[in-house]
């Protein structure tokens, strides 16, 4: 039995299993096959290198994860730029360059 990851339905297959098998599976070993497995869920994503080839990553340093930490970082700098544009910043907020925050807004 043959065991075998595709990249775009981000689904396991198997010749024992399933008569339909997409065109751009990798063959992978049963043992990382039940290492992928067990970790689904658990603090893991299931990513795959420019071959195909899976790979577990912590969900922290997903690519999607990273960019909506960036997107909700950017939206809480928009926020206090407007406050402190519009002078309804608060004291500490006041602290802040302007300098500062456009250089975290060019990032």
């Amino acid at each position: 039995m043959s065991t075998f990851y595709s990249k775009t339905t981000k689904g396991f297959y198997s010749t024992e299993t399933h008569c339909a098998i997409p065109s751009d599976v990798v063959e992978i070993t049963r043992e990382l096959y039940e290492t992928l497995k067990g970790c689904q869920g658990s603090g893991f994503v299931i990513e795959t290198t420019e071959d195909g080839m899976p790979f577990m990553q912590t969900i922290a340093q997903s690519q999607s994860e990273l960019d909506e930490i960036e997107a909700n970082n950017k939206h809480e700098i928009l926020s206090l730029k407007s406050q402190v544009d519009a002078g309804n910043a608060l004291e500490f907020d006041m602290t802040v360059e302007q300098a500062q925050l456009d250089a975290l807004l060019a990032a």
